[in-house]
């Protein structure tokens, strides 16, 4: 089976037609390009928040949004890394950025290949009643891109070509389907972000922004708006880069000076390099750890003296690098793949202003989901899913904690509370 795409929406599909049925109220039609209910959801990462991020906010306040509710990736995220900072500092930076409600993409979907990631922040912010879901777009051309949804579901139908790793099968039957070139990276979540919400039954209105600035694997941290890929290169150097906000660099700053970033995935090489030096025939069970994986990490970690010799000498044109750190991260978490097909049970307010304040007080009534504000609820909600979900985000937080310059102790983010402004 692909595991880029494998989930099974036929038990969400129902669950949905409930919650979109319960939240019509919030449900949203855009009209000459103007959004009606003036809410809108972003699904981001913030890795780090920077004046192309902000710009996207901007150009929401432009088309007539009230309010901007970010659902931002927690300790780990997408690309299979750590975040450079905590969850908390960047959440807050958000709102004094422009946002006016961050929420927790909670792990291990905050680390999950694009369907997956894409899957869970629909579903949530779905759940909340969010009828509009704005996204980066290189090309912003939302036609081709629902196009390129419905060639990938429509192609999904045939066999796989075996002989290709399932990311790189994945985008050539899109691009078979298309006869285009390959969709660059912001494309391809919006493709899988339409694609959710086909299969969850959604009633999403997606606002693609047109992408300004370096592109999205650019280099250069000179540029008028660099890449966040950019960005992190020069944070890890110890530079604090030109393009974050100013909110973004005053966090930065204050987090390095007090040892709580940069996190990187490399502090955790002595720890990932004993877990598969140590073997077992159960690593092969863990998410991105199947089809030969976990036995490629095997063989590379016996003969590596670091995470990243590991990674490299594993890397094939099939298994990507992106695929064989996420497949590390959860292997050190314990993360099934069962685990990821399970929607979220809850999300965590990270950070908020009064007008996201007004909105969550009103979502919640009606929400699909449950939405704590302290940490430490999440001990308290019943429920296997949200049991597990719990024990993966206190194992994510154990690792996240050890990649810090100053490690933390293990559960000291439970004590943590959201930034709230004015």
């Amino acid at each position: 089976m692909n595991d880029l795409t494998d989930i099974n929406y036929t038990t969400l599909y129902g669950r949905f037609q409930e919650l979109m049925s319960k939240n019509a109220p919030y449900c949203t039609k855009k009209r000459k390009g103007k959004i009606q209910d003036m809410t809108c959801g972003i699904i981001c990462e913030y890795n780090p928040m920077h004046r192309g991020h902000e710009y996207m906010i901007e150009e929401l306040r432009r088309a007539g949004v009230g309010t901007v509710v970010c659902l931002m990736s927690g300790s780990f995220v997408q690309r299979g890394d750590t975040a450079v900072t905590d969850k908390y500092d960047r959440a807050a930076a958000a709102v004094r950025s422009g946002a006016d409600l961050v929420l927790e993409l909670p792990f291990p979907w905050s680390c999950a290949s694009a369907a997956y990631f894409a899957a869970a922040g629909v579903y949530i912010l779905s759940a909340l009643g969010i009828g509009n879901i704005a996204f980066g777009s290189e090309s912003a051309e939302l036609s081709r891109l629902r196009a390129a949804a419905e060639a990938a579901d429509s192609a999904e139908k045939c066999a796989s070509d075996a002989s290709q790793g399932s990311a790189a099968a994945h985008f050539a039957r899109i691009e078979d389907a298309l006869g285009c070139g390959r969709l660059p990276p912001n494309d391809i979540l919006g493709v899988e972000y339409i694609r959710a919400a086909r299969r969850l039954g959604t009633a999403t209105e997606f606002i693609a922004i047109k992408r300004a600035g370096a592109g999205f694997h650019d280099t250069d941290p000179s540029a008028a708006l660099p890449s966040a890929t950019a960005m992190r290169a020069a944070i890890l150097r110890g530079e604090l880069p030109a393009g974050l906000t100013v909110a973004s660099a005053d966090a930065l700053c204050a987090a390095m000076s007090a040892g709580r970033a940069p996190a990187t995935l490399g502090a955790l090489g002595t720890v990932a390099l004993w877990r598969f030096r140590s073997g077992g025939e159960e690593l092969g069970r863990y998410a991105e750890c199947g089809g030969g994986v976990s036995g490629r990490l095997v063989r590379a970690a016996a003969e590596s003296g670091s995470l990243a010799d590991m990674l490299t000498a594993a890397a094939t044109k099939k298994y990507t690098s992106a695929r064989l750190r996420r497949a590390v991260i959860f292997a050190l978490a314990g993360v099934l793949k069962a685990n990821l097909d399970a929607m979220p049970s809850y999300t965590t307010v990270l950070a908020s202003d009064a007008r996201g304040r007004s909105f969550l007080a009103a979502a919640r009534k009606k929400a699909g989901i449950t939405v704590l504000t302290r940490p430490s609820a999440a001990l308290r909600i019943a429920g296997a899913a949200a049991r597990r979900q719990t024990e993966l985000l206190l194992a994510s937080e154990g690792l996240y904690s050890l990649a810090l310059p100053v490690p933390r102790p293990a559960g000291s983010f439970m004590r943590q509370t959201p930034l709230c402004i004015d």
